[in-house]
């Protein structure tokens, strides 16, 4: 029997990020409160939560004994949450980050034969495969990238040897890497965590022949492994002892191998850090003990957050790029995890209440606990985001646990007209939300209407154009507002109303109220006051931190379609004779798709309109690379194009 280590891994999930694109066709000031959800109770002590590519795609894993549940969400289900597959695996199970588990069975005096895999967030459990390794081995760590490569740290029992274990989840083809892990020998504490864009990353700490040492590696499904050596921790002074070297800790959503670790000496503690290619450098010391209390997580800003302990109480430090300190902060409860999002949150859990402090990219100054709730029995906590930056949280060890929502993201909405014989008779309300019911409510010309539900009458209107305004609220307070302008004819007239396309669902809010259509006649071709015909032109596209930004100029035109291309790879010959934009770096060994990579239709109302480019779009522009933006220009009920505009540009 193999006993594991009584450290219980951090989950810190890596998720793609949301960015907002500013449009017409709604009202402004709508509302994002941002709450959590009441909790809801589950049976078992959560492990692990794998999240997917839509929102509310997320399964929360618990153990009860040898039986594994994965919850995914339900609405219909009552509870919210539902049972989706139940597992049972025979022998010594750890959990990690992305839904991973590494099972060790029980070993003959020969060989230890070990399963990797991961759930997905459907709570489907899909193997990497199996492995039989020589002698009596354990398990130190296990995690699930983005791509799904499934990676576990296995140490020898008696020589203390790392060997690491990948593979893909659902294709079980594990491969055995220890011959490449340089430095591999007796190794103490090792950490594996989700990279941001594919694999994972796996720090550990040795000691080598001139003092303690710190190696990381990234592991990606089907490609060679190998170690890097990322600090030498011999001291300054010859006649000084070596530092003690403990929680070695990879941080993950990042895919520049960084580690962080704590280092003592005979009169000091310190939090320390080192990003591939750069010096070790303090994050934070103390003349008592220091303590890392969770996996360090790379946010949305690029910042590295580290939840720490020291005499004072439980902290957040958070690093540069270069892993230098930006800044620290007191923190709410234990901090686990941290999440991604504008601002990140930092998911933690104390004295029977769940938090999440909240992290600016300008560092802590503004670090607060901002959103709290009441669980039951709360000692431990697993959490991670969705791809709307909802954060899911479950709590619980020992058994029973609970799954809380942070929801934070404003609920889907759209505003139609329905006419019959050329008059409109009603608006009705398209609403949905990710995590539970949404309330809509209405308003006409500003003024509240009786008309609770999807649907509000309108044949008591006078005749005129009006405005109608639609909210939706979820059940943490969001909202959402739609307006819509609708013109109600005169007794007899025969002119259809004139209603504005309300645009595609979850078209987020502008900044700018929306002014009513212009009802003046437009007079014939080749007159004074004559209509323009309608154009676009892209004036600018620059990358502002994390987000990609386009400005355009649009005429005449109601609404815009942001088409992203990548533009196919040249040979080494043809980009000889061109000027180089990004520094010149080896090719990978998968390079992105070309292609299409994106596409997304906003409203305008005219005049220059600034777009944050979001969804596929922003995650294509992750990669590095040669790319071309298409704007397309639309006029209402028609369904081609009246006006084009392309503008290429590089992302390094």
């Amino acid at each position: 029997m193999h006993r594991q280590p009584s450290r219980r891994p951090r989950l810190v999930a890596g998720l793609p990020i949301l960015v907002v694109v500013a449009a017409a066709g709604t009202a402004p000031g709508a509302a994002s409160a941002a709450a959590w959800l009441p909790p809801q109770p589950i049976a078992g002590s959560p492990q692990t939560i794998a999240t997917g590519a839509a929102p509310g795609d997320v399964a929360v894993v618990a153990a009860d004994a040898g039986t594994f549940r994965a919850y995914v969400h339900d609405p219909g289900s009552g509870a919210g949450w539902r049972v989706a597959s139940t597992t049972t695996f025979d022998g010594d199970v750890l959990a990690g980050p992305g839904g991973a588990l590494v099972v060790v069975h029980d070993s003959d005096d020969s060989t230890t034969t070990v399963d990797i895999g991961a759930f997905d967030s459907r709570g489907v459990w899909r193997s990497a495969g199996s492995s039989a390794i020589p002698g009596s081995v354990s398990a130190g760590a296990v995690a699930a990238g983005p791509d799904g490569t499934v990676a576990a740290a296995i140490t020898d029992d008696d020589s203390g040897q790392l060997s690491v274990l990948s593979g893909k989840a659902g294709d079980p083809s594990l491969v055995r890497q220890d011959a490449e892990i340089d430095g591999r020998s007796a190794v103490g504490e090792v950490s594996v965590a989700p990279g941001a864009t594919a694999g994972v990353n796996v720090a550990w700490n040795r000691e080598g022949a001139d003092g303690p040492q710190i190696w990381g590696a990234r592991v990606i499904a089907g490609a060679e492994a190998k170690g890097t050596l990322l600090a030498r921790l011999a001291p300054t002074d010859p006649t000084a002892d070596d530092p003690t070297v403990s929680a070695a800790a990879a941080a993950a959503r990042t895919d520049v191998p960084t580690a962080v670790w704590v280092q003592a000496t005979e009169d000091a503690q310190a939090v320390r850090a080192v990003r591939l290619g750069g010096a070790p450098a303090d994050v934070v010391t103390s003349p008592g003990v220091l303590q890392l209390l969770g996996a360090p997580s790379r946010t949305a800003q690029g910042r590295v957050v580290v939840p720490y302990a020291d005499e004072t109480g439980t902290r957040i430090a958070v690093l540069g790029d270069d892993a230098a300190l930006v800044c620290t902060a007191p923190a709410s409860g234990t901090p686990a995890t941290s999440v991604g999002g504008a601002p990140a949150l930092i998911a933690g859990v104390g004295d029977g209440r769940l938090s999440a402090t909240a992290i600016t990219g300008a560092g802590c100054d503004q670090a607060a606990p901002v959103f709290s709730a009441a669980v039951p029995r709360a000692p431990a906590i697993v959490a991670a985001s969705d791809a709307a930056d909802d954060v899911v949280a479950a709590v619980g060890q020992p058994a029973p646990g609970a799954i809380a929502v942070l929801d934070r993201t404003a609920p889907a909405l759209e505003v139609g007209i329905d006419a019959e014989g050329g008059r409109p008779v009603r608006a009705v309300a398209r609403s949905s939300d990710g995590w539970g019911p949404v309330t809509v409510s209405w308003k006409v010309d500003g003024v509240a209407a009786d008309a609770p539900g999807g649907t509000l009458g309108l044949s008591g209107l006078a005749a005129g154009t009006h405005r109608i305004t639609g909210t939706a609220v979820d059940a943490a307070g969001n909202a959402t507002v739609r307006e819509q302008d609708v013109r109600i004819p005169d007794t007899g007239s025969t002119d259809p109303p004139a209603p504005v396309d309300p645009g595609p669902a979850g078209t987020p809010e502008p900044t700018t109220p929306v002014a009513p259509p212009v009802t003046t006649p437009i007079p014939p071709s080749g007159t004074p006051g004559a209509k323009r015909r309608p154009s676009v032109r892209v004036l600018r596209i620059r990358r502002s931190g994390a987000r990609w930004v386009v400005t355009v100029r649009a005429r005449d035109a109601d609404r815009l379609r942001v088409t992203l291309f990548r533009e196919r790879y040249l040979s080494g010959k043809a980009l000889g004779g061109r000027p180089t934009i990004c520094p010149r770096r080896a090719v990978p060994a998968r390079r992105p798709s070309t292609g299409r990579r994106g596409q997304v239709t906003v409203r305008v109302r005219g005049g220059a309109a600034r777009l944050v480019l979001s969804g596929l779009i922003a995650k294509a522009l992750e990669r590095r690379g040669r790319y071309t933006i298409r704007v397309e220009a639309y006029v209402a009920k028609t369904p081609k194009r009246v006006a084009a505009d392309r503008r290429r540009f590089s992302s390094c």
